[in-house]
């Protein structure tokens, strides 16, 4: 089964747009994986140093890195921002605008990241992706 994609609508667009601002506010700067990786780990590292209790919901801190992940790719490579529905749900992703078989979801990435509590992976993992679609 082959997924689905849309173009954004505009609260999709939105969405992407707040992800991006909470990453600036956060001196992180998406064209940089290191400054991304580095965010990352730092709220990483913060949330788990709360008490479970005091933790606050990390839902936005997965959005705005999944953002962040997105947007570079997008400015790496042919990569565009769509909506895929597939088998497992409908998702933000990004896709080839060719013939769609190429899909990340890196809010997927971020999340079975976050969940393994893996520090250090977001440059690696996001290069391998671009040279991927440089072959």
């Amino acid at each position: 089964l082959r997924p689905r994609d849309r173009r954004l609508n505009t609260a999709e667009e939105a969405r992407v747009q707040e992800g991006l601002r909470v990453l600036a506010d956060q001196g992180v700067n998406v064209d940089d994986l290191e400054s991304l990786g580095a965010g990352f780990d730092r709220e990483l590292t913060g949330w788990r140093d709360v008490s479970k209790r005091k933790r606050p919901d990390h839902d936005g801190i997965v959005e705005a890195y999944g953002i962040g992940i997105g947007e570079h790719l997008t400015r790496a490579t042919d990569l565009r921002w769509r909506v895929v529905t597939d088998v497992f749900g409908t998702d933000l992703a990004v896709t080839d605008q060719r013939e769609g078989d190429f899909v990340v979801v890196p809010h997927n990435l971020v999340a079975a990241r976050w969940m393994r509590a893996e520090t250090g992976w977001i440059p690696a993992v996001v290069r391998h992706l671009i040279a991927v679609r440089a072959e």
